[in-house]
């Protein structure tokens, strides 16, 4: 074996290796004893012979670490040792010992779950061991930590998280102004998650999203999509699976004011928005329930996922819903498909109504680029037929 001896060339902070602030004496430790093979590159400590180098440690500091009892959650060594648990008295760990189960499990080691809620061993090579992942793993939500170091869940699918990341992660929903629920499957494997420590959060987004499903199915049915070649035909991937047909198609936004889904629109319409799609204002995001119109009376039938506005910026009947704020007849829809945005004209540059008795709609309503409910389309189609 080729040996060579480790050099660290001096700088404007002699005691800092690899980022790691050194003592006097564990720094001249280091550069008398930290060696390199050649052949492998393997580091070791020429005194003790340990493998890698203890770096920031002398060889019986090292010895007294390994042999001494230390916190579960920073590894730092317990000075009372009359402690029950292995939580040193720092707040962070402290919160942290609150939270987490004490338990050992039947093969001896100890458990890394929450309180009431343990989970498979994480210690590598112990018999038990049936998880793909182990207590020094880093969590693959916050890649920040190893697994040890926070109270961890298990989820059904097998794969083991942080509970305050995955916590997190629920808290967050989706990311931008659509609703989508990517976040309710598992980060490694995509499956469905499946928590008891988490099943109040989980209850909650999994009944939101059946009630977003119900809604689209209504809206399939309404506009002729339950029926499309995309859901009939055989080597389509959406064969007779209209649901995910739905969540693939249809937009559908939480209101701002009541929390309600509802629906906005089809997804290609987030390709002509004209805007960063990214930065959008949630309180723009208002159901037709909540949107002020003293004359609108809600269908006590279909209530309000079928009200039928007029276009934002004409006189004409909207045939689009974008974004999930914005109504477009066909003619402005178009143009904005063109890239002619019609959205960002200045309200006295819209068409003016001609005024009751010669505007299409034969109604008095609010100026052009103002927002406008007309009534329940199902309602009024069903009278006209």
């Amino acid at each position: 074996m080729v040996i060579e001896k480790e050099v660290v060339m001096e700088n404007t902070q002699p005691h800092e290796v690899e980022g790691m602030q050194l003592t006097s004496e564990t720094y001249a430790h280091h550069q008398r004893n930290r060696f390199r093979c050649r052949n492998c590159d393997t580091e070791f400590c020429a005194e003790c012979g340990y493998s890698p180098y203890h770096l920031g440690q002398t060889c019986a500091g090292h010895r007294q670490h390994t042999t001494a009892r230390c916190c579960r959650f920073c590894d730092a060594v317990l000075l009372d040792t009359k402690k029950k648990r292995n939580v040193c008295s720092t707040p962070a760990c402290q919160q942290l010992g609150a939270k987490v189960c004490h338990k050992l499990l039947s093969c001896g080691h100890v458990c890394h779950g929450l309180k009431r809620h343990c989970i498979s061993c994480l210690q590598e090579g112990c018999r038990k061991h049936t998880v793909k992942q182990t207590k020094s793993d880093f969590c693959t939500i916050c890649y920040t930590e190893e697994l040890a170091a926070q109270p961890c869940v298990e989820l059904l699918c097998g794969h083991v998280f942080h509970y305050d990341c995955l916590k997190s992660r629920l808290d967050k929903k989706w990311q931008g102004a659509r609703v989508t629920f990517g976040f309710l499957n598992c980060p490694m494997c995509g499956e469905e998650i499946n928590c008891p420590a988490l099943s109040a959060d989980l209850t909650e987004w999994l009944d939101f999203r059946d009630e977003v499903r119900r809604r689209a199915a209504l809206r399939m049915a309404h506009d002729g999509l339950s029926k499309c070649t995309a859901i009939t035909d055989a080597s389509s991937r959406y064969f007779r699976r209209p649901l995910q047909y739905g969540d693939e198609m249809l937009c559908y936004y939480q209101c701002f004011k009541c929390k309600k889904p509802y629906f906005g629109g089809l997804k290609h319409c987030e390709e002509m928005r004209g805007d960063d799609e990214g930065r959008f204002d949630p309180s723009d995001l208002v159901c037709g329930a909540c949107i002020p119109n003293e004359d609108l009376k809600l269908c006590r039938i279909h209530g309000t996922d079928f009200i039928e506005y007029k276009c934002k910026f004409c006189c004409n009947i909207a045939q689009w819903y974008c974004w999930g704020s914005t109504h477009f007849c066909t003619a402005c829809h178009q143009m904005q498909e063109a890239g002619n945005y019609i959205t960002k004209k200045r309200r006295e540059d819209l068409p003016k109504c001609p005024g009751r008795k010669k505007c299409p709609l034969k109604i008095d309503h609010p100026p052009n680029g103002v927002e406008f409910a007309l009534g329940c389309a199902v309602c009024r189609r069903s009278i006209s037929n």
